[in-house]
């Protein structure tokens, strides 16, 4: 039987008599392994490894699409900070006031990453259907003003940043494509004045001719 720390999701772990398992599992963690993932096969990975990023990333994935955009827990329940569905974009005032920008970037950039290692259509159409039917590609264009609608988090920012990395490159739609990039030049123009190389660095890789 699966058995948990206490009752409250902030605390919780899952142990099988054998293995524990971290759980409570954030949209945080998410961006940085679709990060790491992509990249890693793309630019590292063996035949046989690229398949199993593959598996992975579209396991992932269809989690999520199946959990209707949530990251579920092994008991079938939303985790706190899991949120990529569109009730959560339209209506909760924890996106309304930071995170549907962030979110929305996190998630699109993960389809692709699905759809770009498994070349399955599904992911595509998942992307297709947030990005334009619920339009959450209006969302990453305004990503840093809603970052910053509340209050700011330098945690929320180093994500999109990573989340938009993800998404721009490997983003095949131009018209898209010029809206993440409006997306990132409103968070580099919030962020410039720290130079912060990490930053600088994606900006420079994604927003500049030169």
């Amino acid at each position: 039987d699966w058995v948990t720390s206490n009752t409250q999701k902030g605390d919780l772990f899952w142990y099988d008599g054998e293995w524990c398992w971290k759980g409570n599992t954030s949209s945080d963690e998410f961006v940085g392994h679709v990060l790491g993932l992509s990249l890693f096969h793309d630019l590292a990975a063996t035949p046989e490894e690229r398949r199993d990023v593959a598996a992975t990333l579209g396991r992932i994935l269809d989690r999520i699409i199946g959990c209707g955009y949530l990251i579920c827990d092994l008991d079938g329940l939303p985790t706190d900070d899991g949120h990529f569905d569109p009730d959560f974009m339209e209506n909760d005032f924890r996106a309304l006031l930071g995170d549907a920008g962030l979110n929305s970037a996190m998630i699109l950039g993960g389809l692709r990453a699905a759809h770009h290692v498994t070349g399955e259509r599904r992911f595509l159409e998942a992307f297709d259907y947030l990005a334009r039917e619920r339009n959450y590609q209006e969302n990453v264009r305004r990503i840093e003003a809603i970052n910053t609608a509340y209050h700011l988090n330098h945690d929320s920012e180093e994500m999109a940043f990573l989340a938009m990395y993800t998404l721009m490159r490997l983003e095949t739609d131009a018209a898209l494509w010029a809206v993440w990039r409006e997306g990132l030049e409103g968070l580099w123009q919030a962020r410039r004045a720290e130079r912060d190389p990490e930053l600088n660095m994606i900006y420079a890789a994604l927003g500049r001719a030169d």
